[in-house]
């Protein structure tokens, strides 16, 4: 279920324990999950936050890991709760 793998997901960048290359094609496979244009939006943001997240030098540029991160997880929860919105038929 897709909603359950972004949550998985969003549990291991706050735990720590995302791995750079597992993000990016966790993300790439989960952009086209859904038709939808907003779902996709958040997914291909967080996928530039990830970029990002794990380039110290280019983080610091965006306030800092912390910062950076919190927007990673952002546009992944948004697209999380996008799922359950396409699922109950909500547009």
């Amino acid at each position: 279920m897709t909603k359950n793998r972004l949550y998985n997901l969003i549990d291991k960048i706050v735990n720590g324990s995302a791995a750079e290359d597992e993000t990016a094609q966790e993300l790439g496979e989960l952009v086209h999950a859904f038709g939808d244009r907003y779902y996709q939006e958040n997914i291909r943001t967080a996928t530039g936050w990830a970029e990002i997240y794990f380039c110290p030098r280019k983080s610091e540029r965006y306030g800092g890991p912390d910062e950076v991160r919190g927007s990673l997880l952002a546009g992944l929860t948004l697209a999380a709760r996008r799922t359950t919105q396409l699922k109950e038929g909500r547009q």
